[in-house]
């Protein structure tokens, strides 16, 4: 029948002082790279360091190729690890209240504007400015030639009234479509390509 864990360790707790001092030593390298954080006291780490390691211990296989030195180093780097990524957390505010999306930013009024609706304004926003951003980058990339007859396919210009308006042979004309889909392609853009694209 397991025996409960202390709650604070010691040197009669069942623990070789080696693997306590591993520990400890483990615990000061760990915090000798971290900039100082209130909720990473050295003392404190160790505690929880020896407590985890203490259940952990029996988890311990010989065969599995790791020394128990090793294994002790790794269990307690991850739950430093561990550690250090709750603080941070907290520190984020990870315990507060969350939100309704669908509560009004103004309970005054009953058809006022959610969270929710202004999150997507802004996602929608967000989304338009990638794809102008997406579109000028392909924009840029194209030769005058190509720009030249994206603005007549734009305006619906059939092919033979491009080539002629352009001086080029419609075989040419077609190799240069396939090289603006080509960096539409490239860009992100397929939705700007017809079907036959896709």
């Amino acid at each position: 029948m397991p025996h409960a864990a202390p709650t604070r360790f010691s040197d009669d707790d069942g623990l070789p002082q080696r693997e306590v001092d591993i520990i400890r030593h483990v615990v000061r390298d760990f915090l000798s790279t971290r900039q100082p954080h209130p909720a990473l006291e050295q003392e404190d780490l160790a505690q929880e360091c020896l407590l985890h390691w203490w259940l952990q211990r029996p988890r311990y296989t010989p065969s599995r190729g790791a020394s128990l030195e090793t294994f002790l180093r790794r269990v307690v780097k991850a739950k430093l690890l561990d550690l250090e990524r709750g603080a941070r957390a907290e520190k984020r505010g990870s315990g507060r209240q969350a939100d309704s999306l669908d509560r009004p930013l103004n309970e005054e009024e009953p058809d006022a504007n959610t969270l929710g609706d202004t999150v997507a304004d802004a996602a929608d926003t967000e989304g338009e400015a990638t794809l102008r951003v997406s579109l000028e980058a392909a924009r840029s990339r194209l030769s005058p030639r190509q720009r030249q007859l994206l603005e007549g396919l734009l305006e619906e210009y059939p092919m033979t009234h491009l080539s002629q308006r352009l001086g080029v042979p419609r075989a040419t004309l077609y190799d240069e479509l396939e090289r603006i889909r080509r960096i539409f392609r490239d860009e992100g853009l397929h939705q700007f390509l017809d079907s036959s694209d896709t």
